[in-house]
């Protein structure tokens, strides 16, 4: 059964409503105030997070960094409820490519708790016996949240999308999920694209996925560098999304990978 952590300062009322919704959805629910001591204590028993925002929640970045740091290593769900200005203000605090989605005040009860429930089988097909169409499975691994979030528009309507920032993590999440292809920045801070490479093609589970490099230069020699590394190929990270979305097609349809150079 997945467990749903709703996290509000305040609002018993549509708090009690939302964890009565969540239960009878077949959603175990719980409560907790906004403090980082919390979230860091739940995450052990949760794979998602509900925040139900107001102007105090969303001043204190120490605990949405918490949150969005609780989410990405644990891969959690990330749920994001409130005013307009209250979720711009979350986004910015948040790399918005892990927050499943956003509910608008006023929102309707029912729609939040069968969006959220959506969501959840979505990832837990197994668990619930409800049989999900196969989509292909794409891991983006880049640095720059905007290139991220842009590449993810262009291809979440064809394939499943998961987008990261941190090379670490990439590793991880190839290790537990198995993607079918991972574009990976090529040069990221902390842990390169080359050693986050190395360590999944150190694995035998993971070695066959296909890696495509993604970088920001175009000269030969750096071109060169990424090519002597021996992925299925890279990209030129100013690129036109349509070319993208091109080249992944055919990946999928022919097994090989077109190097391209995309115009943004």
């Amino acid at each position: 059964m997945p467990k749903i952590l709703i996290v509000s300062s305040g609002a018993a009322f549509m708090m009690d409503t939302l964890k009565k919704g969540f239960d009878e959805a077949g959603i175990e629910s719980f409560r907790c105030e906004p403090f980082s001591e919390m979230i860091e204590g739940y995450s052990e028993y949760i794979d998602m997070i509900l925040l139900y925002a107001n102007e105090d929640m969303i001043k204190d970045t120490d605990f949405l960094k918490t949150v969005s740091d609780t989410c990405e290593e644990n891969f959690m769900h990330l749920f994001a409820v409130g005013y307009p200005n209250e979720l711009t203000a979350i986004e910015k605090e948040i790399n918005v490519s892990l927050i499943s989605a956003e509910f608008t005040r006023p929102f309707d009860v029912k729609e939040l708790i069968a969006g959220v429930k959506a969501i959840a089988l979505g990832e837990m097909a197994s668990d619930s016996g409800i049989k999900q169409p196969e989509k292909k499975h794409i891991l983006i691994c880049n640095d720059d949240n905007d290139f991220l979030q842009n590449v993810k528009k262009a291809l979440s309507p064809k394939y499943r999308v998961t987008a990261i920032q941190r090379g670490i993590l990439a590793a991880t999440l190839a290790e537990k999920d198995m993607p079918d292809l991972i574009l990976l920045g090529y040069e990221l801070p902390v842990t390169s694209g080359p050693r986050v490479m190395e360590m999944i093609r150190a694995k035998k589970k993971t070695a066959g996925i296909p890696i495509v490099f993604l970088t920001k230069h175009a000269d030969r020699d750096t071109v060169m560098k990424v090519m002597q590394l021996r992925p299925q190929g890279y990209m030129i990270k100013s690129s036109n999304y349509e070319d993208i979305i091109v080249s992944v097609d055919n990946f999928f349809a022919t097994g090989q990978w077109k190097n391209i150079q995309v115009r943004l």
